[in-house]
């Protein structure tokens, strides 16, 4: 070891696993006692974490993606809390945020399985809340299916 406690000719180490105080659910994870990545506690369980275990290229990579998910969960849930959106429209605007392909899909997947994103809820609210507007089916055909939302979905909630 170096006079300021780094590690000479040896891998990384994480020194310490803590709960992030900004983000209820998620996990700071140091590295030699610097600031590594914060990510979900399910990404430690399933990495089998632990203070004192080094830090290959492989785990670092796999660690870097966690954090890539965890960012896009994020943001899609700030999105989220503003106004609903539909799977396909939500992940243009985290890959437009600059996320990951990968950390949108699983992001999307997580949001999904939290029920936080529903295709057929958000179909079915958007064609309530616009068609009490004045909107017609065309219209809100058209609106949906520009959001990505799947055919059979707009049909039911047009129709409904």
């Amino acid at each position: 070891m170096t006079a300021d406690g780094q590690r000479t000719g040896r891998l990384p180490v994480i020194t310490a696993i803590s709960p992030d105080p900004r983000r209820a659910g998620a996990v700071r994870v140091e590295v030699d006692r610097a600031p590594f990545a914060s990510i979900s506690q399910e990404a430690v369980t399933a990495q089998a974490l632990a203070a004192g275990r080094e830090l290959d290229e492989n785990l670092r990579e796999r660690l870097g993606l966690e954090a890539d998910v965890e960012a896009a969960f994020r943001t899609a849930l700030r999105a989220l809390e503003r106004r609903s959106f539909g799977r396909a429209d939500l992940g243009r605007r985290l890959r437009r945020k600059g996320h990951a392909p990968e950390a949108v899909e699983s992001a999307l997947q997580r949001a999904v399985a939290l029920r936080l994103l529903d295709d057929e809820a958000f179909a079915v609210n958007y064609v309530e809340t616009r068609s009490s507007r004045g909107r017609g089916p065309v219209r809100l055909t058209r609106d949906l299916l520009a959001m990505g939302i799947d055919r059979r979905l707009i049909d039911r909630a047009v129709t409904a």
